[in-house]
């Protein structure tokens, strides 16, 4: 069994699609990165059935995402949430006077 599975959820996937592919990896982790308005952002069922086959299946599951009712689903069902890397501020490169 691999140890780490990395599922990247496009906002236009359902959440059956998704599930498949979490049911299927064969991974001991999987970490679902998913976009702020996805449609898995619209229901807490979604993240409950996916903390049941987490549980059922002895696997750890990681969530990242910026969108806040992600992350709430996630919390809720006992998925750990992954934070993102905050953007690097730009430098200001000097200016080359002559």
């Amino acid at each position: 069994m691999a140890s780490t599975k990395i599922i990247n959820v496009l906002k236009s996937d359902t959440f059956e699609e998704v599930f498949e592919l979490f049911k299927s990896a064969e991974a001991e982790e999987v970490i679902f990165i998913i976009p702020k308005g996805s449609r898995l952002a619209k229901s807490a069922q979604y993240f409950e059935a996916i903390g049941l086959e987490a549980e059922r299946s002895g696997r750890r599951v990681s969530v990242m995402s910026s969108d806040p009712a992600v992350a709430k689903f996630a919390t809720q069902n006992n998925l750990e949430i992954l934070t993102q890397p905050e953007p690097r501020a730009k430098q200001a490169r000097p200016s080359h006077q002559s």
